[in-house]
C-alpha cells in the first residue's frame, strides 16, 4: 500500500497539465490484478473519469460510491515528494487527496478478499478537475448515462484531516463560494495634490469595512465552528501603473468569499450592494458563485450517517461533526438527491494546499480500517438496506 502511494504520488496531476491518462492507467492495471470490474467514463471536457465497482448481490439498492479527485495543487518549494521521513510520507495530494483515495482502495480490496460480494454494490471514482472547481470535472460526469447506470444513493467524498489523535470528523456541510472581481474608477493626477476621492482610496475603505467583518468572525471562530460563519478574503489589489508619484485612474481587487450553507447568498449580495452604493466609482464583477439552489448540507440524522458514524467509534475514536470552510465535489451529488458525506480519517493536523503535504503512515492504515468499516457496516448488514 505504501508503495502504491508512493507511486501514485510521482504521478504529477497538478494543474495546468494534470497527468489523468497515467493515474488512470495506473489504477485500471491494479484493478484488474484485483479482479474488480471498471470502466472508463468519457466526459465532453475530454477527460475521462474511471469507475471501479464491486457489485452487490441486489443490483437494485442504490449503490454507494467513495469520491477521490485526481488532481492537486502545485506547492511552492515542495521537495519531499514521495519521500518517507520520521514515518510520515510527504507529497503532493497525500491529504488532499491521493492518500485518501488509496485508503479508498485498499478498503474496498479487503472488503472484497474478506467478505465477498456485499448486499449493495460499491463504487470507487476518481474524477478529476476538482481543484478548478469540478464543473469539467464532477459537473460533466453526473450528466452522463453512464453515471445514472451506476444507480449511487449515497456518497462519501473529501473531509479534512482532525489534527487530533482521538477523533475524526465527518463533513455535513460546506459553504458556498462567491468570488468577485470590485474595480473603482477615479481622476488620474499628481500625488502631491490633495485627493481625497481617487480610486484607489476608496477601493481601499470599501476593503476595509470587509475586513472588519473577517476579523469578527475569526474572533468569533474560537467558540462557534469555522465552517459556520462568513469568510471574507482579499486575495489580489492592484493598480493600472506603480507610479510613486502618479494617483491612479483605476483600481481593482480581487475576493474569495465564503458563504456558510445555513446562511443566504441572495442576502449578502443585498448586503454587498448597499455597502458599494456608499463609494463612488465602485463597481463589481461575479467571476464564480454557487447560488442558494445548490445544497451543500446533508441531515446527520440518517442511517447513512449512523453506520459512519459506529464505523469509527467501533475503532475507538470519537465522530465528530464536521461544518467546512472549503467547498468539494460532493455538492455536486448533493444537488442530485444523493445522500453524502465528507470523510478524509486521517489524525495529522491539516496541512492540504501548504508546504511539505504528509501523513503518518499509521493514518493511511487507520483510513483503510475506517473505510473497511463502514462498507461492513453499511453494504454487508441487511438491517442498513
Amino acid at each position: 500500500m505504501i508503495k502504491f502511494l508512493k507511486y501514485y504520488l510521482k504521478i504529477n496531476t497538478c494543474h495546468p497539465k494534470p497527468a489523468y491518462k497515467a493515474v488512470l492507467k495506473f489504477f485500471c492495471e491494479q484493478a484488474q490484478k484485483d479482479g474488480f470490474e471498471f470502466k472508463l467514463i468519457k466526459l465532453s471536457a475530454q477527460k475521462n473519469t474511471l469507475a471501479i465497482t464491486l457489485p452487490g448481490a441486489n443490483p437494485s439498492l442504490p449503490a454507494l460510491a467513495l469520491n477521490h479527485h485526481m488532481d492537486t495543487v502545485k506547492h511552492a518549494g515542495f521537495k519531499k515528494n514521495g519521500i518517507i521521513y520520521k514515518n510520515i510520507i510527504y507529497g503532493v495530494g497525500t491529504q488532499d487527496m491521493k492518500g485518501v483515495g488509496v485508503a479508498q482502495y485498499f478498503a474496498l480490496q479487503k472488503f472484497k478478499q474478506t467478505c465477498g460480494n456485499p448486499q449493495r454494490t460499491v463504487h470507487l471514482l476518481l474524477v478529476p478537475d476538482e481543484e478548478i472547481g469540478g464543473f469539467t470535472g464532477t459537473g460533466e460526469l453526473i450528466k452522463t448515462e453512464e453515471f445514472k447506470k451506476l444507480n449511487i444513493g449515497y456518497i462519501l467524498d473529501e473531509g479534512i484531516s482532525s489534527g487530533n489523535k482521538h477523533k475524526l470528523l465527518i463533513k455535513s456541510s460546506e459553504r458556498k463560494p462567491l468570488q468577485i472581481e470590485v474595480k473603482s474608477s477615479g481622476v488620474s493626477g499628481h500625488a502631491a495634490n490633495l485627493h481625497a476621492n481617487n480610486a484607489l482610496n476608496n477601493l481601499i475603505l470599501f476593503l476595509k469595512d470587509l475586513v472588519k467583518i473577517q476579523k469578527k468572525n475569526h474572533q468569533a471562530s474560537k467558540q462557534i465552528p469555522a465552517g459556520k460563519l462568513l469568510s471574507i478574503n482579499i486575495t489580489s489589489l492592484k493598480s493600472e501603473f506603480n507610479g510613486l508619484n502618479v494617483i491612479p485612474k483605476q483600481a481593482s481587487a480581487t475576493l474569495d468569499i465564503r458563504i456558510p450553507a445555513y446562511q443566504s447568498v441572495k442576502k449578502f449580495i443585498v448586503f454587498l450592494n448597499k455597502l458599494i452604493s456608499k463609494f463612488p466609482g465602485i463597481t463589481y464583477m461575479v467571476k464564480a458563485c454557487v447560488d442558494d439552489a445548490v445544497v451543500t448540507k446533508c441531515n446527520p440524522d440518517t442511517v447513512f450517517y449512523k453506520a459512519i458514524e459506529k464505523s469509527i467509534l467501533d475503532l475507538g475514536f470519537q465522530a465528530v461533526e464536521h461544518h467546512a470552510q472549503e467547498s468539494s465535489d460532493l455538492r455536486f451529488y448533493l444537488n442530485l438527491g444523493i445522500q453524502g458525506f465528507g470523510l478524509t480519517p486521517f489524525t495529522i493536523k491539516s496541512n492540504l494546499h501548504k508546504e511539505n503535504e504528509g501523513i503518518r503512515i499509521s493514518d493511511l492504515e487507520l483510513g483503510v480500517d475506517v473505510f473497511y468499516n463502514i462498507l461492513k457496516e453499511f453494504c454487508l448488514q441487511k438491517n442498513h438496506l
